[in-house]
């Protein structure tokens, strides 16, 4: 803020009056070493804006602009007609670094900036250019324009609200374009985290698109999240918790979505066409997607691999440098190929693996407290997997086996995947991760839970490690990172329970047990593994205010499983070997995967003290994730692997 306000001061075209909108005490203390005007809220500060002033300059707090940026701004702008100008934006201590020179969007408002990463400013972008918004680090509006939209909305993301705005002033008539010759410098990233970037997207698509538009483009956006969200996971990112936080998001805030939308186009003069003007085909997200898995090949390859495989084998280039790359593809492959039988034939009729039914409408009816259309007809609720398979059956266009099939695909990579990014925490590399991963979604505990139909334990033992990683992993520093981790756990944790409801308290154990054995501050966990627990609970409703807890784990036939004996003498060696073998760290974590799985086989056996079949699903989701973690620490599997440090 400090830097900021003294390249203001420094402008050699004159500002007229300064305001700092919100901040601490701090943040007023500072204002007032400037002689700026604090206003708490946007609101404030838009009613500062008298008819003396013709523009608005629009800065973010970490903004550094050169002391020629607001002259060419205005005088630049002034020359073009423009409503809105933006400028070129680099790196603050690296002023060579291109960060923004416009954006153009796609149809779903998310941006498409065309720069390559790293890329060098060398004035090739040195053009004034229409886009379809500008970066939100540095903004020159028109002051008529910038009252008669109400402002920006600090409800959203910064670049969100950047693209919100200008798509709110072209509707308007007015001009954005970008002037690069004023260059302003920012310190930071310039986009906020994914998941509120998503949430401002669609609330912009709201304001501004006409109903025949949102009609098509918003359940395109929801089915591009799904796809982005499968299609991140190979590289270690699971965003399909983003991606529903982000509507979740929305929902409260649909009606102030509305009001504006009622501003922005009663006084409209041109229509949707005007905005497709400036997008790009497609979908911007899963263009930088394509973009990411290209790059991640590339860099994968030694040189001269990609030009001509012959060439690479004569040159003794075979020598691959990642092959955690290999492995994960192998992970793919084996998903796709495992759940074979579910996407290509869809669940047999037998059992706890009846395919979806017809209506997803109805279902969610009657699970809402309408009528079970179990036999001829039963009082009982229906189970929230019901429910969860009929939302994502919505989006699916109807069909049922495509959501099942969707969801089955998607938990094994989600899970193979889950355990690699929880294994990291203590250091241990992708290779001995993704293997662990694949012993978690295709292990004796899953084979036995499916060998008995109960194909519900798919996506709930692949939600679990995301769970566990979310409160094990050190918090983040930044509240709205910390707000979006909690959100996550809680959706993993509530997938959890959704799927099997015995096992709601799955992850709190593992975490309880980690505490017991683990290294490092490691009861603060707990304590958010509890919350989490506490906070997923509505996601179970209405079914949990139904059942009763104690006749839940004793429903079903009675517990009691019995696994094959090499695989308790495989996972004992791993186990064995990663405690003897390994350093403290290595040791710890190889100790607490065997306390699950022996836990967990002990609980599945509780049939003689009448539990029943649901406990046993729960006990095998903490046996299952126990084995995958000793798989994965075992010296043999890993040996020399170990990262010393990890930055997460």
């Amino acid at each position: 803020m400090r830097r900021c306000l003294e390249a203001i001061g420094s402008q050699v075209y004159g500002v007229a009056k300064v305001l700092v909108v919100g901040g601490d005490d701090e943040i007023r203390h500072i204002a007032g070493e400037f002689d700026a005007a604090w206003r708490p809220n946007l609101r404030a500060a838009i009613s500062s804006v008298g008819p003396e002033f013709t523009f608005v300059w629009a800065l973010r707090e970490r903004a550094i602009p050169d002391p020629q940026a607001l002259r060419v701004l205005v005088q630049d702008g002034q020359r073009v007609g423009a409503g809105i100008a933006g400028s070129k934006i680099v790196a603050a201590d690296r002023r060579e670094l291109l960060l923004s020179v416009g954006y153009a969007t796609d149809v779903f408002a998310a941006p498409y900036s065309g720069l390559l990463p790293g890329e060098v400013d060398q004035q090739q972008y040195d053009v004034i250019r229409d886009v379809a918004a500008i970066s939100g680090v540095s903004v020159l509006i028109r002051r008529d324009l910038y009252l008669g939209l109400g402002g920006i909305d600090r409800s959203m993301a910064p670049t969100s609200a950047a693209i919100d705005f200008c798509q709110r002033a072209r509707l308007r008539g007015a001009r954005v374009v970008v002037i690069p010759g004023s260059v302003v410098g920012y310190d930071g990233d310039e986009r906020s985290s994914d998941w509120r970037e998503r949430a401002g997207e669609v609330r912009a698509m709201i304001k501004a698109y006409s109903p025949l538009t949102l009609l098509w483009a918003l359940p395109l956006t929801m089915v591009i999240g799904l796809i982005e969200g499968v299609g991140r996971i190979p590289f270690g990112r699971f965003p399909l918790p983003g991606v529903i936080a982000a509507w979740l998001w929305n929902i409260p805030r649909l009606p102030t979505a509305l009001r504006q939308r009622r501003q922005a186009r009663r006084g409209r003069q041109v229509g949707d066409e005007e905005l497709f003007r400036y997008q790009v085909a497609g979908s911007a997200r899963l263009r930088l997607l394509g973009d990411d898995a290209m790059l991640r090949i590339r860099d994968r390859f030694p040189e001269g691999v990609l030009s001509g495989f012959a060439e690479a084998v004569e040159a003794g280039q075979q020598r691959i440098q990642h092959p955690a790359f290999f492995v994960g593809s192998l992970i793919v492959l084996f998903a796709f190929i495992a759940t074979r039988e579910v996407w290509t034939e869809h669940l047999p009729l037998v059992g706890f693996s009846l395919p979806a039914p017809e209506s997803a409408i109805d279902t969610l009816q009657s699970y809402a407290g309408g009528w079970n259309p179990a036999g001829l007809g039963s009082p009982e609720v229906l189970r929230p997997a019901v429910a969860g398979v009929a939302l994502l059956q919505l989006v699916t266009f109807g069909s049922g086996g495509l959501a099942v099939a969707t969801i089955t695909v998607a938990s094994f990579l989600a899970g193979s995947f889950g355990v690699g990014r929880l294994l990291r925490i203590w250091g241990i590399r992708s290779v001995a991760g993704y293997f662990a991963g694949s012993v978690l979604m295709a292990g004796p505990a899953v084979i036995a839970a499916t060998s008995g139909t109960h194909w519900s334990i798919i996506p709930a033992v692949a939600a679990l490690p995301w769970a566990v990683r979310s409160v094990l992993v050190s918090p983040p520093q930044a509240r709205i990172d910390r707000v979006a981790t909690f959100a996550g756990a809680v959706i993993a944790t509530g997938l959890v329970a959704v799927f099997v409801p015995a096992a709601l308290l799955v992850p709190l154990v593992a975490v309880v047990a980690w505490a017991v054995l683990g290294v490092g501050n490691r009861w603060s966990a707990v304590g958010r593994m509890a919350l989490v627990t506490v906070v997923s609970l509505p996601l179970l409703m209405p079914w949990i205010l139904y059942v009763d807890p104690v006749d839940l784990v004793r429903s079903g036939v009675p517990a009691y499983w019995e696994p094959a004996l090499p695989a308790i003498v495989a996972v004992a060696a791993a186990a064995f070997g990663s405690m003897i073998g390994g350093d403290r760290t290595i040791a710890t974590v190889g100790g607490w995967g065997a306390l699950m799985a022996v836990v967990g086989a002990a609980l599945a056996r509780t049939g003689d003290f009448g539990m029943g079949e649901e406990l046993m699903l729960a006990a095998l989701l903490l046996n299952a994730l126990g084995v995958a973690v000793a798989a994965g620490v075992g010296p043999s599997l890993d040996g020399g692997a170990r990262r010393d440090c990890l930055a997460l």
